[in-house]
């Protein structure tokens, strides 16, 4: 499956059902749900990247996409997974909002901020999970000095696996994670940094 012109031309529903596989050998854009149903089986470099806009995507074990990326607001509405060390990444200016439901990355979560405000990793019901096998980053761009996520993450808990990291590129706010009830739980199985 090959898109020219990603993010102009886009899936609105896609469907993966396809057992013997099936490869994006692209950029690729889905603008509301993309589903694996049954025993469908979906593959994409880790050069390349699935963007979701409107839904986590409903995966299943056959979901090998190593890069998706969220370029809309999302709202969960079910708990989600990004299976097969695959990774999660929330661009600037965009919202993840768990809304009471459960995410768990198989690789690294990315959370990148600008100063467009309210936006990043949501977690404000107790209820919120996030369990992350690989590495959490949280970040703020360049030149984004009033970039923050005061007031996002004051509920629910972040089970994190591997290491932590949150920085500031030149010129931008320190503010990329600012827990007030967000509960972070170091549980990796070795060291931790």
């Amino acid at each position: 499956i090959y898109f020219a012109n990603p993010g102009s031309s886009y899936f609105h529903d896609l469907v993966i059902s396809n057992t013997a596989g099936t490869t994006f050998s692209s950029d690729v854009y889905v603008n509301d749900q993309l589903t694996m149903e049954d025993d469908g089986v979906l593959t994409q470099s880790s050069s390349k990247h699935l963007y979701v806009t409107s839904h986590l995507p409903q995966t299943s074990t056959g979901y090998s996409v190593v890069n998706t990326r969220v370029t809309g607001d999302i709202v969960m509405g079910e708990d989600a997974e990004i299976p097969n060390a695959g990774h999660l990444h929330v661009d600037q200016g965009r919202t993840l909002t768990l809304n009471g439901y459960t995410l768990s990355v198989d690789g690294n979560l990315q959370v990148e901020l600008n100063n467009s405000s309210g936006t990043g990793l949501v977690m404000t019901d107790d209820a919120d999970i996030v369990t992350i096998n690989g590495n959490g980053y949280f970040w703020t761009d360049y030149n984004d000095g009033s970039a923050t996520s005061s007031g996002l993450l004051t509920a629910g808990t972040i089970y994190l696996r591997g290491n932590f990291s949150q920085w500031a590129e030149s010129y931008a706010s320190g503010n990329a994670f600012i827990s007030t009830g967000t509960t972070v739980v170091l549980d990796g199985s070795t060291a931790q940094t």
